[in-house]
């Protein structure tokens, strides 16, 4: 428990040392919260990429306002 808050808060303070881009995916395909725990919208993430719905991997990144941080969402896969 707590690895999603954990991973968060790491890239957050990652991308604020480095001042780089730091992009965090969030592959929990069960259970992903890491967008709608900081109020992103998703239309679409990586588990629709990984099923071939969208082809550009880059497209999905969603970045966090005023800050070098990137969030790859997924989309909870149902089947």
């Amino acid at each position: 428990a707590g690895k999603s808050f954990l991973s968060l808060n790491l890239a957050a303070a990652l991308s604020r040392v480095a001042g780089q881009s730091v992009y965090l995916l969030d592959l929990d395909l069960r259970r992903g919260s890491l967008a709608a725990d900081l109020g992103l919208e998703v239309e679409y993430g990586i588990s629709d990429y990984l099923e071939g719905t969208v082809d550009d991997l880059g497209a999905l990144g969603r970045r966090v306002s005023d800050t070098n941080l990137a969030i790859f969402p997924t989309n909870v896969i149902t089947s």
